[in-house]
């Protein structure tokens, strides 16, 4: 215990010393409404609009402009039309600092600023969907969240575990549901809904997504919605051809209710599930494809079953004796996966976990003497049962005491927070954060790779992170901000007792003798927003204290698989770039452009040796630029065009894993590409709204570095959303 306070007190004195940060007080106003943005608010928007209000960065309402921290936020006019995303990682593939990994066609995983898996934080409405038994790797996850119900989607990039605890060191990706329509007062019931299509040639999709609405007198309403995905196999660009072995499809159902209580009480209920079916883990199989000296496993088949359920009650209060406001929430949310796997022997093995969360949240805005009080807490258990079972060549059935992590668990995370932001008078503010936060395991049965035995398994981790911000107002038209965030995870049980295939040919063993990684992120940003210009540019620097490392012990199993572990040997930093800008040429036409660059060096043990050297970290996201043109003629009202150009260089600082990774990674790195694509959307009228996108009109054989598969060549991208 005296060691994890001192690792998470030197994680503070670092911040403390390094740096501080900026941070803005809360822009109030009614609550983001995104199905309601007119087309005139989107005009010449080729970079989000810095007046765009996000709450993610502070949870209390604030505009972009003054904002501490690189958030980007997309509507649900981008979802829907603008983006026309198939998963959602796949929506946030233009923000700069982020890189969408694909395992496989519904497996994407946003890198952001270099850090993927469980130490990026997901959540919906403000509710986790990170899980204990989430991989270091690329994980499919992500995709269990429906782009087409929600009505906006918040990333802030760099630690931020102050306000949400452990994973959030990379970034943090908020999911927001729709806002609903109440209708007005004394006009009764006003009803209404949606049907959207989509069609993509290239992977031979389709994608649908109806709703139902209704708001009764300004105080009730209700949203009932679903969504069907089919995918077929992909058309990879050049001579590569179809990419088999791609199907799958996938469903989500979702419903909201709000009801106005009276004027101090509002409540919300959310229920979503999201069904995957038979997700392909391509590389591994025989249908996978050589790229540049990549291979391709032999499994006749490797895929996933994923379901999430989510049911959630917020309740907002307002004016209360001793704060503002108070938002209370509790959460039960179910995910399941089951793998099936067909070597080519023919031996078959099934595996995967249920787990079951509960989540109580409370949340409290205090407008005090010393500056705006935000304080609250959250508390999550996980129960966990994981399985795996095998069907021998010879007609024999095993059953073993666990899957892909220990079975009967539960992991238990308690946090307490509180920030305060305190004007400086009319030239900035200075904001102040801490967590301190408390997590158990409990794991009954966990296999010991030594023994082949059953063990055991009783942890728990305290660990503290802090922030100091500053933002500095240097014009009207120009906010500056520079400051520390620290961020920290605590082992989950995927570190501590995964016993399961981790990357291409390697397999892990438990490691129950981890402590908790931290980061420090130091981010120095500018932003600035003329009547026809607005632009970003931001650089941060993140210490890598203790993060969990895979290394190999220099077995090789009976499956021919490398044995891998982990330990805190991980020390190191990731640096880079950011800047996003668009300039106004005329009234109906903008130039826009992003760029993001990302290096850094950690500690690792190469080969089984007890040897440290300081590598690339694993998938180390090469430079990525975007270079745009939009078109909003004002003669044909409703019309916009956009011709862009993605840039994306060679990634070939390799860490010893991605070397061995023969499956997803060239042996010289990948290759970088250049990406033309054109888009077009047409408002016929205030209901209807139609779409067609001409990608990869050069039709280039490519893969986004890391993924499993290579993505689509020439396609065309063509639908409908219409409202009623």
């Amino acid at each position: 215990m005296i060691e994890t306070w001192g690792r998470g007190l030197q994680a503070l004195l670092v911040m403390s010393v390094l740096g501080s940060t900026a941070w803005s007080q809360t822009e109030k106003g009614t609550r983001p409404d995104d199905a309601a943005k007119t087309r005139a608010e989107k005009v010449n928007q080729a970079v989000q609009d810095l007046d765009e209000i996000v709450v993610t960065p502070g949870r209390t309402e604030e505009r972009i402009f003054e904002t501490p921290s690189a958030v980007v936020r997309l509507d649900a006019k981008d979802l829907f039309t603008e983006r026309v995303p198939s998963t959602l990682p796949d929506a946030l593939r233009e923000v700069p600092g982020v890189m969408i990994q694909k395992t496989g066609p519904g497996l994407g995983a946003p890198y952001i600023r270099g850090l993927t898996g469980f130490r990026t934080l997901m959540l919906v409405d403000g509710v986790r969907v990170n899980h204990p038994a989430m991989r270091s790797g690329p994980n499919q996850y992500f995709a269990t969240v429906d782009p087409l119900s929600l009505g906006r989607i918040e990333v802030q990039k760099g630690p931020a575990s102050v306000l949400y605890g452990s994973d959030a060191a990379g970034g943090t990706i908020q999911a927001f549901s729709r806002t609903l329509d109440l209708g007005l007062e004394g006009e009764g019931w006003d009803l209404g809904g949606e049907a959207y299509y989509r069609f993509n040639s290239a992977e031979a999709s389709h994608v649908t997504h109806e709703s139902f609405r209704g708001g009764y007198d300004g105080r009730f309403g209700f949203e009932i919605g679903g969504s069907y995905k089919s995918f077929g196999n992909t058309d990879a660009g050049g001579k590569l051809g179809r990419q088999r072995g791609l199907e799958y499809d996938a469903y989500a159902v979702d419903a909201k209710l709000t009801a106005i209580v009276d004027e101090n009480l509002e409540l919300d209920f959310l229920f979503q599930r999201v069904r995957l079916n038979d997700v392909p883990r391509h590389h591994s199989t025989a249908d996978g494809i050589n790229f540049h000296g990549t291979t391709h496993g032999s499994d006749r088949k490797r895929a996933f079953d994923q379901t999430r359920d989510l049911a959630l009650l917020t309740a907002r209060i307002t004016d209360g004796s001793f704060f503002d406001e108070a938002v209370f929430k509790i959460s039960y949310q179910a995910q399941d996966e089951v793998q099936d796997r067909i070597r080519s022997s023919g031996r078959r093995d099934k595996s995967g976990f249920d787990i079951d969360t509960l989540g109580v949240l409370g949340q409290l805005t205090s407008e005090t003497g010393i500056g705006t009080l935000v304080y609250g807490f959250d508390l999550y258990v996980d129960w966990v049962d994981s399985f795996k079972t095998r069907l021998n060549t010879d007609g024999s059935f095993q059953v073993f005491p666990q899957g892909p992590v220990g079975d009967d668990s539960r992991y238990l995370s308690l946090g307490v927070y509180v920030q305060d932001t305190l004007p400086l008078d009319d030239w900035g503010e200075m904001q102040a954060g801490i967590r301190f936060n408390y997590v158990d395991v409990v794991s009954d049965q966990v296999i010991d790779p030594a023994t082949g035995g059953v063990g055991s398994l009783d942890a728990n981790y305290e660990a503290l992170a802090g922030s100091l911000k500053l933002l500095v107002h240097a014009t009207d038209n120009i906010n500056v901000y520079a400051g520390a965030s620290s961020g920290f995870r605590a082992p989950n049980l995927s570190d501590l007792t995964r016993f399961d295939a981790a990357r291409s040919g390697e397999f892990e063993i438990p490691s129950p003798n981890l402590d908790p990684e931290y980061f420090v992120g130091l981010e120095f940003g500018v932003k600035a927003q003329w009547e026809n210009f607005r632009g970003e540019a931001s650089y941060f620097y993140t210490i890598l204290i203790d993060t969990i490392i895979r290394s190999p012990t220099g077995v090789v199993n009976g499956s021919g698989e490398s044995e891998v572990t982990k330990s805190n040997v991980g020390d190191g930093h990731l640096q880079g770039v950011e800047f996003a800008l668009a300039w106004d040429v005329m009234d109906d036409l903008t130039l826009s452009g992003n760029f993001a660059w990302v290096d850094g060096l950690v500690d690792t043990f190469p080969t089984s040796a007890p040897v440290v050297e300081s590598e690339p970290p694993s998938r180390l996201p090469p430079i990525h630029a975007l270079v745009g043109v939009d078109w909003r003629p004002s003669f044909l009202e409703g019309f916009w065009a956009r011709f862009d150009a993605e840039i994306v260089g060679r990634a070939d600082r390799l860490s010893p894993r991605d070397r061995a990774d023969t499956q997803r990674i060239p042996p010289n790195g990948t290759p970088g590409y250049t990406i033309y694509n054109l888009r077009f959307a047409y408002d016929v009228n205030e209901n209807l709204n139609v779409f067609l996108h001409l990608e990869n009109l050069t039709d280039k054989n490519y893969r986004i570095h890391g993924s499993g598969s290579n993505e689509a060549g020439f396609s065309a991208v063509a639908g409908f959303h219409l409202r009623f």
